[in-house]
């Protein structure tokens, strides 16, 4: 997993608030199952797609040459921008304290997203009406063509989305702590070892710390178990 940016930690006496380390991490919030069935769908639609197509097609493939063209394309675009989706990294600002952690997230976009967007949904808005104007028929802008106009006049009032806020348990209430080496991930669960509390971490020195102090403070019987973290 990929990480880019990361904050000074601390390490301070418990007395500071309880407040023992802190740091942040900017990293892609999906597993490595969901990336590669994503990865596998991107790359293989388009591959059984256009084979089936220049099967279909072929026979007519110099009348039908630019049809084919925008098909292989688009089978090729849209598969690889929601892969781009997928991969959207999120920005994680962790603080754990002396009972329990704690983290804020959020998609992480550039500080000039917002008026990229704003000007992509101007410049669509432009298109579809010109060329309205250009046919002199406004039956363009209906159908599929208002769909897109809609979606461009939703972009014009895009908005960062909201920071989320998880706080973990008592750490004493934790009975399984799932160690992630390859991807630096500790997860600390109370039954399902499926979820619970998940800390990223941008090096091995902090994922270290981490895992010597959650040694000190979660229930006596707890199990580590070292695996790579799937969910």
């Amino acid at each position: 997993m990929t990480t880019d940016i990361q904050t000074p930690r601390t390490l301070e006496h418990p007395a500071a608030e309880a407040t023992l380390m802190t740091w942040s991490i900017k990293a892609i919030n999906q597993s490595p199952s969901d990336i590669r069935a994503a990865f596998y769908f991107c790359f293989g639609t388009p591959i059984i797609c256009i084979s089936g197509l220049s099967w279909w097609l072929w026979p007519e493939m110099e009348i039908m040459f630019g049809f084919w063209l925008g098909l292989c394309m688009a089978t090729i675009v849209f598969p690889m921008i929601f892969l781009a989706i997928l991969r959207q990294k999120t920005v994680f600002n962790y603080k754990i304290q002396l009972d329990y952690g704690e983290v804020e997230h959020q998609l992480y976009f550039p500080d000039f997203a917002s008026d990229l967007f704003q000007g992509l949904a101007a410049f669509a808005i432009l298109i579809f009406v010109g060329v309205a104007l250009l046919t002199g028929s406004l039956l363009f802008l209906l159908g599929p063509a208002a769909i897109a106009v809609g979606s461009a006049m939703t972009l014009m009032n895009w908005e960062k989305p909201p920071v989320v806020y998880e706080r973990s348990m008592s750490w004493n209430d934790h009975d399984f702590v799932t160690v992630d080496r390859k991807y630096l991930i500790i997860v600390a669960h109370y039954t399902d070892t499926t979820i619970g509390f998940k800390a990223r971490f941008p090096d091995k020195a902090l994922f270290d710390q981490y895992l010597a102090f959650l040694r000190t403070v979660v229930a006596p019987h707890a199990e580590f178990t070292e695996k790579v973290w799937e969910w």
